[in-house]
């Protein structure tokens, strides 16, 4: 994937185990952003697209987003391999969910890949996209690097 403007954010969510959050907003792209891109770019840095498990990491991760505006926001949930069977691209639990009023749907039948709708400067829930697609809102992605604070 390769950005022509991507715009970082440090942004510092954690609870017991820190991590450090890298949020890239996709304004201008060469190619069209796709979850699967950015995956692969969050691995290659040596992250992953980021896990909610917990309503306090998600209320974290949202006062960290004030500011950006209207913006769906990928994250590091699929149900690629089989329909319905949602998990993180880590070995985490999916225990803690919070979807959207009918989501996932699964819309199109193409539809596999986690979003946070990030509306009004609030989490308004999570969707289900599909991989690329000309979208309503900007696009971005949030990378999680795992690490102690000392």
């Amino acid at each position: 994937m390769l950005l022509l403007t991507p715009t970082f954010h440090i942004l510092h969510c954690g609870s017991l185990q820190s991590e450090l959050i890298l949020l890239i907003e996709a304004t201008k792209v060469i190619e069209e952003l796709a979850w699967t891109s950015a995956k692969a770019l969050a691995q290659s840095l040596g992250g992953h697209l980021v896990t909610i498990t917990t309503k306090n990491e998600e209320l974290a991760i949202e006062r960290a987003l004030d500011g950006i505006g209207n913006t769906y926001v990928f994250m590091g949930a699929t149900d690629y391999e089989r329909e319905g069977d949602w998990h993180w691209v880590t070995a985490e639990g999916f225990n803690y969910q919070n979807w959207a009023s009918t989501q996932p749907d699964n819309a199109g039948g193409t539809e596999h890949f986690g979003q946070i709708y990030f509306i009004d400067n609030q989490i308004k829930g999570w969707n289900d996209l599909p991989n690329t697609g000309d979208f309503q809102y900007k696009l971005a992605y949030i990378i999680e690097f795992d690490y102690l604070w000392n």
